[in-house]
């Protein structure tokens, strides 16, 4: 996406791009819930950041794109039922969205999308949602 001037002209300093993960903790393992549940691992780098392994990344150019990256990984997530709810996720879930230059969307997207997690590059934030 790229951010507009007054009088509606792209600002090529401005161009950034929304990116988006989710994953989920369950049972003391770190499921892709963008990428069939497939197990990942976390590990730490030589600078001592934390990252998940083979985490599926997306672009998403507009909000409902990441709308539609929510409901996936929701109608992915582990459930099953508990005395206080028929249908319960019993697992917490991870939404990452970081926006950054293209350089470092292009570097997270290598591999189908699945190079480990988000650049260093741009600012994001992690949701974190307990299982009810």
């Amino acid at each position: 996406s790229r951010a507009r001037r007054a009088g509606g002209a792209a600002d090529p300093a401005l161009d950034f791009t929304v990116l988006v993960s989710v994953y989920e903790i369950y049972r003391g393992a770190v499921h892709d819930l963008l990428h069939g549940r497939q197990r990942l691992d976390v590990r730490d780098d030589a600078k001592g950041r934390t990252w998940v392994a083979g985490l599926q990344v997306r672009a998403c150019p507009a909000e409902e794109d990441v709308a539609a990256v929510i409901r996936e990984a929701q109608a992915t997530r582990a459930t099953a039922a508990t005395a206080a709810n028929a249908e319960s996720s019993r697992s917490h879930a991870v939404l990452q969205i970081r926006v950054c230059g293209p350089e470092d969307a292009a570097r997270a997207l290598s591999d189908g999308g699945g190079g480990g997690g988000f650049p260093g590059g741009g600012g994001g934030f992690s949701l974190f949602n307990v299982g009810t």
